[in-house]
């Protein structure tokens, strides 16, 4: 007797955008460019650019909830929020993002040496607010000095990739009584913990960031389509001052149009000189 099963197949047509950049800038010319080509894919690409946090090893094995490196981006969003946009790219492919969690741990007075404030995680959103998975993967804010949580929006977390854009506000970050993200007390720390909901996989990405959601000490927001066959060059600015208290890695450019995996995030290191 033979078993037969359908099976749907809905091919992806994906980019190629390939990044590039010299590796340092100094502080007499802090300005250089990050070349963006897409020479390789049949499809445009739209490159998105990040200020690189953190950066992680590759564990064993191909679990999806595997970091490879996180960044983050900000603007204005109305008269009183900023946008804080977290980008967390993983080493594997997933199929739904919402069989993983990001856990991103926020300080927001790291002059009072006194614990992490907020906690950013994105998780599914039937899951932490119905108790029943829905496999839409939403961006949640707890506080570590108060119950409850907040989300206004869902992630951005496409379907067979590895990079989850993680939205939040900055009135989530700023509780009545608590520790305030605002224009006058604008720096951050952030470090990070992921977790597959299906295993008891656990990935305690290394390191601690350093972030200014209203005046970023590296370009960061840019958002550049690059049709195929196109090529272009954006120019990435280290503000000296800024750096000095809130220095990043680099740059990070997210291509969710990119084949899954180290292809979809470029983590382009950067440093500042003399």
């Amino acid at each position: 007797m033979t078993l037969r099963v359908p099976y749907y197949l809905v091919p992806r047509a994906l980019s190629g955008v390939n990044a590039t950049m010299a590796t340092f800038v100094t502080t007499g010319s802090p300005t250089t460019n990050a070349n963006l080509s897409n020479s390789s894919g049949p499809t445009t690409g739209n490159a998105d650019f990040y200020a690189w946090g953190l950066n992680d090893i590759k564990d064993a094995g191909t679990n999806p909830a595997d970091v490879r490196g996180i960044g983050v981006q900000s603007f204005p969003f109305n008269a009183t929020n900023q946008l804080l946009v977290f980008a967390v790219n993983t080493w594997n492919r997933w199929s739904n993002a919402a069989t993983n969690e990001f856990d991103i741990r926020v300080d927001v007075n790291p002059a009072a040496n006194d614990g992490d404030d907020y906690i950013i995680v994105g998780a599914d959103q039937g899951a932490v607010q119905t108790g029943t998975f829905n496999g839409r993967m939403a961006a949640f804010v707890f506080s570590t000095h108060s119950p409850g949580a907040s989300v206004n929006f869902f992630a951005t977390a496409p379907t067979d990739s590895s990079t989850a854009l993680l939205p939040v506000l900055s009135s989530q970050l700023c509780r009545a009584g608590e520790p305030c993200l605002s224009g006058a007390n604008p720096r951050l720390t952030y470090h990070a913990v992921s977790f597959d909901v299906t295993s008891n996989f656990v990935d305690v990405v290394a390191g601690t960031a350093k972030y200014n959601a209203y005046s970023s000490s590296i370009t960061q927001g840019d958002f550049v389509t690059v049709p195929q066959g196109a090529s272009g060059a954006v120019p990435i600015t280290i503000t000296p001052a800024e750096w000095a208290q809130t220095p990043a890695l680099g740059t990070m450019i997210v291509t969710l149009d990119n084949k899954a995996g180290q292809k979809e995030a470029a983590l382009l290191p950067l440093q500042l000189r003399p």
